[in-house]
């Protein structure tokens, strides 16, 4: 993947670019390895902070975002929307 690419060619702005532009850090390659692993086995410890950089915004916005409307249904124990 071109993320995997970029952990390789050891292009931190481009791990991250790629990243909050939606590529799927999960992804395999044949042998297994995630882009994250690979950058890890290759030694580029900037892609790697990249990586840790990217999985920050991530926790910093899930920490920011209110609850679903569905959620508080729930806690507060109302029915879901046409089953009263």
């Amino acid at each position: 993947t071109a993320l995997m690419f970029a952990a390789i060619a050891d292009c931190p702005a481009g791990v991250l670019r790629l990243l909050r532009a939606g590529a799927d850090m999960k992804l395999r390659n044949a042998g297994g390895g995630t882009a994250l692993l690979l950058a890890k086995a290759k030694g580029h410890t900037e892609c790697v902070e990249a990586f840790r950089t990217y999985l920050g915004e991530v926790a910093a916005d899930r920490s920011k975002a209110p609850p679903s409307a569905e959620a508080g249904d729930a806690l507060a124990g109302g029915a879901p929307a046409g089953e009263a």
